[in-house]
């Protein structure tokens, strides 16, 4: 029997996108020394995206950072919730160490400014820096010790120091630093280092 030989235009056709969809899905095998070499290109790569973005200058802005902590403490010291609450993005919120969350910044105003009716008005607070980190350009966290000295809870009696420890995310958006997320917490009032060995750090 004869067999024929020839293709039609359609066949021939069909055979060219099959063997195009096997050569695209089909992985091309690769010693060790080519795998290292990809690797090390995509890596690359990311690296480079990631430097190159146009927020990349706010990878290093912690005077930026140091100046909304700053504006913190200065509306505190006035007793001028309108103006802390305007240091937060639109969508910011705060966990205070009783697990209260506040979302907003209606809510935010309002909190601070019953804090500062109930007694936390002519009080002073710190934050003391203590890590900026970037995890993105435009993202910041930021860890800190803070402390609040001078509150007036019940009438003619000076609360004792509050003291704890903080983080905050800060994200950059036209042009300037807002504060995403606040969370304090009393636990401890300072922050330590883990040590590798298993102690914990001074």
């Amino acid at each position: 029997m004869k067999l024929n030989t020839r293709l039609t235009l359609p066949r021939l056709s069909l055979l060219i996108v099959i063997g195009y969809a096997i050569m695209t899905t089909t992985p091309i095998p690769m010693d060790a020394s080519a795998q290292a070499m990809h690797v090390r290109s995509s890596s690359q790569f990311q690296m480079r995206t990631v430097s190159a973005g146009p927020d990349s200058a706010a990878l290093t802005d912690t005077a930026g950072i140091r100046s909304v902590v700053g504006a913190f403490a200065d509306a505190w010291g006035r007793a001028d919730a309108a103006a802390i609450a305007s240091l937060f993005a639109p969508d910011g919120d705060l966990v205070i160490p009783t697990g209260l969350q506040v979302r907003g910044r209606a809510h935010l105003h309002d909190f601070y400014a019953s804090a500062f009716a109930k007694g936390y008005a002519g009080s002073t607070t710190t934050a003391d820096i203590t890590r900026i980190r970037a995890i993105a350009p435009g993202v910041m966290v930021v860890d800190a010790a803070w402390s609040i000295v001078g509150a007036k809870l019940a009438p003619g009696k000076v609360n004792p120091p509050e003291r704890g420890i903080l983080a905050a995310v800060i994200v950059k958006s036209t042009g300037r630093w807002w504060i995403a997320a606040l969370r304090e917490q009393e636990g401890a009032a300072a922050l330590t280092s883990f040590d590798v060995g298993g102690a914990r750090g001074q």
